[in-house]
């Protein structure tokens, strides 16, 4: 083993197959893996939720053991680590609240780690940012003398509690995950680089530098990724004094990082990271000119844009990669019917789609597809051979555009006797699941709408598809679009943000909208582009193949790595080559409050 291997340890609040919400899960999980694959130790670090179990824990080393790429390893389970993490309120300063650390350690010519923050905060609930239904009614039957339910203190009766609300504690789970970290880094016997994922460990870098007595861990090179810099995603807070109570910062430097009033963790990382990241380079250019008035962007990221302006912070655009073993064809190639020789070839897509059709339009659903047959509304019976599926894989919130998506799709359909879609997801946006239904009732045996998520299910979605609708309103990466580009499945996009990377007419379809009237009539119009596309087949042949090679090439984890590493100060191997990973001379840029 390279015991003196760098050490890059990836702090967030969820991870892929131990606990994950969205895409920073798969992040997360992908990079700590294209890490271990290039000769780096690494550790993903992140709390424990709901009741820990010896089962759980092996159950987890036995799927993370599986996505490793060593021939040999070995699996430790090491002595679990106790603290007393100091978590003080303004109204009580010496609070402390005890956690122990949980490790599995996967050991082959490096180390991978998973380390968890075992403590009541986490541990008392399920979900990494959100109350589930059992909780909301553990919290409204307990009484407010009985003290701690879901691992704090009841939320304040005006709080809006229903489930799938954000978690009333928010702020202190971010604050005991980023003091659990510093202790646990503090006892490592070499310096660790630490990459910290979105705004709930972004403070991360300031309350090394700030702490007192000094922190060892100061010395550590810190980078921070901002998945989404939307402000209802920057976790922030107006209590200044609970924010400096919690964190152990001085007030003083917990002001200078306040934005429209509040204190803003992005703002934290922007000045006392040694890099600060986003998940794209179009995002990264929409964020930093947020505040120009000629930028037209979005009104949500001008107070932070102005702060990095204002304060000279640069902010780097590093898009996520994406595993074509994991979410291309490969993954399910026995169902779809491909030879691994076909990867990049989808001559196989219109038989698939056929059996698909067939099988989501039976009485009883696959239960191998993870979704309830109660859930699926409509059926694509009346789907023709040459007709041209579009579909839908998403949540339905605002920023997807699914509204945008409904409204197109009724127009095009009613034009196109022979084009069908496929709907798969969930979410709280009003009216939109109403209007699936109309849908699927004005176009019936041409529409099918499945309510509900399952990893299953989205990658026949995907592979079955000829078209993605990606309306989106706002986009800081886009993982669908690539996924979809793997699977002959070709995304139709509003280019904002890191749906800029879609290239129109070459590796889908694009179009350019800031109002939803604009991203109407070009989603419409994309559509009808694709509907004469479809009807080509050596046209649409040519570009699925193009979007497959560009996603293969210059999408997938090691060339992202490769840009992470070098500000995380090292130079990886070139290809080929065992060469040996050093730390570049190049010192971390110190920024000071």
């Amino acid at each position: 083993m390279r015991s003196k291997a760098p050490h890059v340890v990836h702090v967030a609040r969820e991870c892929a197959e131990i606990v994950a919400a969205g895409g920073v899960g798969d992040v997360v999980l992908q990079l700590a893996l294209e890490c271990v694959k290039q000769g780096l130790h690494s550790t993903i670090f992140l709390p424990h939720y709901g009741r820990y179990s010896h089962e759980r824990q092996r159950a987890l080393a036995e799927r993370i053991s599986a996505m490793l790429p060593w021939e040999h390893r070995q699996v430790r389970y090491l002595d679990p680590e106790a603290y007393d993490i100091p978590m003080a309120y303004s109204d009580s300063p010496h609070r402390t609240e005890p956690a122990a650390i949980e490790t599995i350690q996967f050991s082959g010519p490096v180390r991978l780690q998973v380390a968890q923050v075992v403590a009541d905060r986490f541990v008392g609930k399920q979900r990494p940012y959100s109350y589930t239904s059992g909780e909301v009614k553990a919290i409204l039957e307990a009484s407010r003398g009985d003290g701690m339910v879901c691992g704090a203190e009841p939320p304040p009766k005006a709080f809006p509690l229903e489930e799938g609300s954000g978690h009333f504690d928010y702020f202190a789970m971010n604050v005991l995950l980023q003091k659990a970290a510093l202790a646990w880094i503090e006892r490592q016997r070499r310096p660790v680089i630490v990459h910290c994922h979105d705004a709930h460990t972004a403070m991360l870098p300031m309350m090394a530098k700030l702490a007192e007595p000094p922190s060892p861990s100061a010395d550590s090179r810190f980078v921070a990724t901002a998945h989404n810099c939307g402000a209802s995603y920057r976790q922030r807070c107006a209590d200044l004094r609970f924010v400096a109570a919690a964190s152990g910062l001085p007030l003083t430097a917990v002001s200078q990082c306040v934005i429209d009033g509040e204190f803003d963790p992005f703002a934290a990382a922007a000045l006392y990271a040694d890099h600060l990241t986003t998940v794209s380079d179009g995002y990264a250019w929409e964020v930093q000119g947020a505040h120009l008035h000629t930028s037209g962007g979005d009104a949500d990221l001008r107070g932070f844009s102005e702060f990095l302006a204002q304060n000279s912070i640069p902010l780097e655009g590093i898009a996520n990669g994406v595993s074509a073993a994991l979410k291309g064809p490969e993954a399910i190639r026995k169902q779809v019917g491909m030879r691994l020789s076909d990867a990049g070839g989808f001559d196989w897509k219109p038989a698939f789609r056929k059996r698909f059709a067939k099988r989501l339009s039976k009485r009883e659903l696959d239960p191998s597809w993870g979704v309830r047959s109660a859930d699926r509304h409509g059926s694509l019976r009346a789907l023709v051979d040459g007709g041209c599926l579009f579909t839908f894989v998403g949540r339905w919130t605002d920023q997807k555009g699914v509204d945008i998506a409904v409204r197109a799709a009724q127009e095009v359909l009613s034009t196109d006797a022979a084009a069908g879609l496929c709907v798969l997801g969930e979410g709280n946006q009003p009216f939109v699941f109403s209007g699936l239904l109309r849908l699927a009732e004005e176009f019936p045996g041409r529409v099918a709408v499945i309510k509900g998520f399952s990893d299953s299910l989205a990658a026949r979605i995907y592979a079955a598809g000829d078209f993605l609708l990606v309306p989106s309103r706002y986009e800081p990466c886009g993982l669908i679009d690539m996924i979809a580009q793997l699977n002959g499945n070709l995304p139709i996009v509003n280019q904002v943000g890191g749906l800029s990377k879609v290239i129109d007419g070459v590796t889908g379809l694009g179009y350019f909208a800031t109002t939803d009237r604009e991203n109407l009539r070009g989603l419409v119009s994309a559509m009808r582009r694709a509907l004469a596309l479809a009807a080509n087949p050596e046209a649409l042949r040519r570009m699925q193949r193009a979007a497959d090679r560009e996603v293969r090439e210059k999408y997938n984890w090691t060339a992202t790595l490769e840009r992470y590493a070098r500000l995380y100060g090292l130079r990886l191997p070139v290809s080929g080559r065992a060469a040996k990973l050093t730390l570049s001379r190049t010192s971390a840029r110190t920024a000071s409050a």
